[in-house]
């Protein structure tokens, strides 16, 4: 649901950006992370946690030190970003090129015993400013 959902958000944002700036959407056809991106953590390795088996020490052994910790430690968040498109202008001006990335954060939630309960990944879109 949430998928479709950011699909048709991202689809209305680039109709919106053709409409409204004279852009282009050009689809990147590779992962280019962001500049201060995390590159060791991604849908792909995420899986490797387990809820009800993997522990925070392997949690911090497989992904290092997280972006954030909840004030109650029970929660951990690794967050990263892919270059998704390029807008390009349809003006004649000279302009920058806008880009839109898609932001992602796993969400680790623990127990007492620190043990996985729970792990999600949630995503968003981002333009890049101009």
């Amino acid at each position: 649901m949430l998928r479709q959902v950011s699909c048709r958000v991202l689809g209305l944002c680039m109709v919106l950006s053709v409409m409204d700036r004279g852009c282009l959407p050009v689809p990147v056809p590779f992962a280019w992370y962001a500049k201060h991106s995390r590159t060791n953590v991604d849908a792909a390795t995420a899986r490797i946690i387990i809820p009800a088996q993997t522990t925070k020490e392997d949690v911090f052994l497989a992904f290092g030190e997280p972006d954030e910790v909840s004030p109650d430690r029970r929660s951990l968040i690794y967050r990263w970003g892919k270059l998704k498109f390029l807008l390009i202008p349809m003006t004649s001006a000279a302009a920058p090129i806008p880009e839109v990335w898609k932001q992602y954060q796993l969400l680790i939630a623990f127990d007492a015993h620190e043990v996985v309960t729970r792990r999600e990944i949630q995503e968003s879109y981002t333009l890049s400013p101009e």
